[in-house]
């Protein structure tokens, strides 16, 4: 008999340490392995996303502090955008 055989038709291991920490341990690991990784990656395009918004938010208060508003107008813009814990220490004095 071919040994291709013999290994496609072999069970798959279960998910029993569960990699994608989504519960279902019965799936195969192969299977599980994969989707962990699709789930970080999903992660990581989150992470950059809300860099390049805090980004976003530097450039408008710099801008904005360039042009004469007080820091404290700042703050309030920004809190009204869902920024309410944004730090301006990096602003000039």
């Amino acid at each position: 008999m071919d040994w291709k055989k013999l290994l496609k038709n072999e069970k798959q291991k279960p998910d029993y340490i569960d990699i994608d920490k989504d519960g279902d341990t019965t799936e195969p690991m192969k299977e599980a392995a994969k989707d962990a990784k699709m789930k970080k990656s999903k992660g990581d395009e989150d992470l950059s996303r809300a860099f390049d918004m805090l980004d976003e938010a530097k450039k408008f208060a710099r801008k904005a502090y360039k042009n004469g508003m007080s820091k404290e107008d700042i703050k309030a813009a920004l809190k009204k955008e869902g920024w309410e814990a944004f730090d301006l220490s990096f602003l000039e004095d």
